[in-house]
């Protein structure tokens, strides 16, 4: 029997004003070794969040751009300083793995969670006129999930001829119920003037009032097989879902929207792995997940589909840890759902169609060097639009991401790392009229092995990074032009950790 307990506290401030969060978390398991077959996992999680920072946006004027010469601060709050955000939540697992058979393992799983979330919050909803006040709203909600989920397996690997299998077959279930309170408050909430903020208001939330059960309930079957004939590498799996899903409103008991219905999906891929280390490869697969998300009456959308190609070269020198990647990808999702802003329903909007290129590389330079590199290019498009946006782009998918990373070790025990990261091409709006602008940051770091001075240390270190190295202002994302989101400023991390 091993046991292992792992506890956490944390506090911190936000770069909001008068915003924080604490989180208190412990994690007990037990390890029993039944038999030298069998084995036995239980997992305990216990958390509490009792505030969880800030959580809202700004106007892309103001942010992006100036308004009448104003630009918030990083620090400016449009939310009040009694907002609340409260969260308790606990998870029990247990894992089950049993050899009946030389190389055939029978594996279950369980697991339990209970969630209780309430959260009180007030956003800005723009600018009023050019007297600098913002519109304002807020809600008051309360949530609580429960969910069931289970699956059993067979791993089995054996040999016909020189052909090498592994094949699993399964099957899991999950069952999910979050009874949900909701209101808000679009009319009553005093307006904000960013030149002198002035906070506390005690105002009521009746406003599109909100008492809901949402079930879901999914039984699914699946088998892979893997397989190996000399440098060929092959992959095929095929799983079919079973989804019933349904919106209750507990006052009244009457079901608003339900759906009923299943899907088969599967994927393979193919590789081979020639003796110079070029290992070209291919994949396809499909996809389903089926959407809790309701519109603006209370009816469940349609579940997600995807489709997606993959295409690549991965080459490893041999002899080597180095290790590059160059891959295509075309996914396909229809029935995607968005979220409407400044609601509490979501929108069909059709297809999204995403493709692109990635690159990446992992390269020991020598014995005590090391470099990583990583450059992605992705082009994402709405097709077939409900909501007409065909041709547009997505807020928050960036255009082109990269990032350098280098790390050095020295003799004695000191190593040195950084690197600098690029997002560009985010538009800040689904009709795509203003772009986020570009930002590259640079990060630092450096870690000293206590135990290369004094023995006597040994398995003590201690570091420091730096994130944004200059502190730049920049602003990361937005979701639409009313609420764009600022970049964590310099952040220095300090840490001390001992292994024994």
């Amino acid at each position: 029997i091993s046991y292992r307990l792992t506890g956490l506290l944390k506090k911190s401030h936000s770069q909001n004003d008068d915003h924080r969060s604490n989180r208190y978390a412990i994690s007990p398991s037990l390890s029993w070794n039944i038999s030298p077959s069998t084995n036995l996992l239980l997992q305990a999680y216990f958390q509490n969040d009792p505030r969880a920072g800030y959580h809202g946006g700004l106007p892309a004027e103001g942010t992006i751009n100036s308004y009448n010469g104003f630009k918030f601060s990083r620090s400016f709050s449009d939310a009040e300083p009694s907002d609340q955000f409260h969260r308790r939540q606990q998870i029990f697992s247990t894992q089950l793995t049993h050899m009946f058979a030389p190389d055939w393992i029978f594996a279950s799983k369980i697991r339990f969670a209970d969630v209780h979330t309430y959260s009180k919050q007030t956003w800005q909803l723009g600018w009023a006129d050019t007297s600098f006040d913002l519109y304002r709203a807020g809600g008051e909600t309360t949530e609580h999930l429960k969910s069931w989920s289970l699956d059993n397996s067979i791993t089995g690997k054996f040999k016909t001829g020189s052909l090498q299998h592994e094949v699993v077959i399964g099957s899991d279930y999950q069952h999910r119920k979050t009874e949900s309170d909701a209101a808000y408050n679009y009319s009553s909430i005093p307006m904000l003037n960013v030149l002198n903020p002035r906070y506390g208001m005690n105002v009521g939330y009746t406003d599109y009032p909100s008492y809901q059960t949402l079930r879901l309930r999914q039984l699914g079957f699946y088998v892979r097989e893997n397989m190996q004939f000399g440098q060929w590498f092959a992959s095929i799996g095929l799983r079919h879902d079973r989804v019933s899903t349904s919106i209750t409103n507990r006052v009244t008991g009457l079901r608003g929207s339900e759906y009923d219905g299943g899907k088969t999906t599967w994927n393979a891929s193919l590789l081979y792995a020639f003796e110079n280390g070029i290992s070209p490869y291919i994949n396809y697969s499909t996809g389903f997940n089926p959407n809790t998300y309701s519109d603006i009456n209370g009816k469940l959308l349609q579940p997600t589909e995807s489709a997606q190609w993959e295409a690549g070269i991965k080459y490893q020198p041999e002899g080597s840890n180095s290790l590059y990647t160059l891959s295509f990808y075309d996914l396909r999702q229809k029935n995607v759902a968005n979220r409407v802003v400044n609601g509490n329903y979501y929108i069909p909007s059709g297809q999204v169609n995403s493709k692109g290129i990635e690159f990446e590389a992992k390269i020991d330079v020598t014995e005590k060097w090391f470099v990583q590199t990583a450059i992605a290019y992705n082009q994402t498009k709405f097709k077939h639009s409900t909501i007409g946006l065909d041709g547009k782009t997505p807020y928050q998918s960036p255009k082109l991401t990269a990032a350098l990373w280098s790390n050095y070790n020295f003799d004695n025990g000191l190593s040195i790392n950084g690197g600098v990261r690029h997002v560009s091409g985010v538009w800040a709006d689904y009709a795509n009229t203003l772009k986020v602008p570009p930002v590259t940051l640079v990060d630092i770091g450096v870690k000293y092995d206590l135990g290369s001075l004094n023995s006597q240390l040994k398995g003590l270190q201690t570091s420091i990074s730096i994130n944004n190295l200059f502190d730049k202002k920049y602003v990361s994302s937005c979701a639409g032009l009313n609420y764009c989101y600022y970049g964590e400023g310099r952040n220095i991390l300090a840490n001390i950790a001992y292994k024994w």
